[in-house]
């Protein structure tokens, strides 16, 4: 029986591990986003200023 637990315990370290690395993965996508539209908001100049406090928000 103990070998049963220890197979569920990596079982579930790996579901968990996973799961953080998908949200690793959507939080550097997100960062790159905030990123990018940060840069247009710079060369849009002072009409997208409010903007910014979105992106550093974000980032």
């Amino acid at each position: 029986m103990t070998d049963l637990n220890a197979d569920s315990h990596f079982v579930t370290a790996a579901v968990v591990a996973a799961e953080l690395y998908k949200a690793r993965e959507i939080a550097n996508d997100i960062s790159l986003t905030a990123s990018n539209a940060r840069a247009l908001a710079l060369r849009a100049g002072q009409g997208a200023a409010g903007f910014r406090a979105i992106t550093d928000f974000i980032d």
